[in-house]
């Protein structure tokens, strides 16, 4: 038998940042063009194209419709409205945090970019390029290292936020089913095997609380 020789996805893809490095990254994060981004995809849980899909129609009162997201074809980066399943057309609940981190969005978008949404058939896209193109994973994670190198924290690609999210969430209790649905999973069988690697603290504190 052959031994498993790569490293497992969760060390490296699947990275989930402890609450200090969250926090430290943020403080070092406070000047970056993509602060709002990376603030909103703590909050939400969603992918970095799915963030880079989102329109200013797609917030509603209660609730934010996540319905498209950035592709990658010959011809560049375009706006799917096709999600990786089903299950990515999905409803997020508007909690006040993300409202804060939208409208301070806005209010960036219309000293850079004024009240024009751009072309006429191109929607208002909250989070876009320094220069108002659109998002992809690229650009984050480049932005990533640099504040990385600058706080002392061990890199980690953009993903890291939709962990972080997912971790977070089980550590408070969420129910999984309910992480299912947020993070717009087909199955539950891939939101376990996915993102139920809690922390060592968090394990710590679960073993404390059996009693015989």
């Amino acid at each position: 038998m052959l031994k498993r020789t790569e490293i497992p996805a969760r060390d490296t893809i699947h990275r989930a940042l402890t609450i200090g490095e969250t926090k430290l990254f943020l403080k070092h994060a406070r000047e970056s063009w993509y602060y709002d981004l990376y603030r909103f995809l703590l909050y939400s849980g969603v992918r970095c194209g799915e963030a880079g899909a989102l329109c200013s129609g797609d917030i509603k009162v209660d609730h934010i419709e996540i319905r498209r997201t950035v592709t990658r074809s010959r011809g560049g980066l375009k706006i799917s409205n096709k999600a990786n399943t089903a299950a990515g057309h999905r409803d997020l609940p508007y909690t006040s945090g993300l409202r804060a981190v939208v409208d301070h969005q806005h209010r960036i978008n219309r000293l850079f970019f004024g009240k024009s949404a751009g072309k006429e058939d191109e929607p208002d896209r909250i989070f876009k390029t320094r220069y108002g193109g659109i998002l992809c994973s690229d650009y984050a994670d480049k932005d990533i290292k640099k504040i990385c190198s600058k706080a002392g924290i061990t890199p980690f690609t953009v993903h890291a936020f939709r962990d972080t999210f997912a971790i977070r969430a089980i550590e408070s209790g969420m129910n999984p089913k309910t992480l299912q649905e947020l993070l717009g999973h087909s199955s539950y069988e891939l939101t376990m095997s996915l993102y139920v690697h809690v922390m060592p603290s968090t394990k710590q504190a679960e073993m404390s609380r059996i009693r015989f």
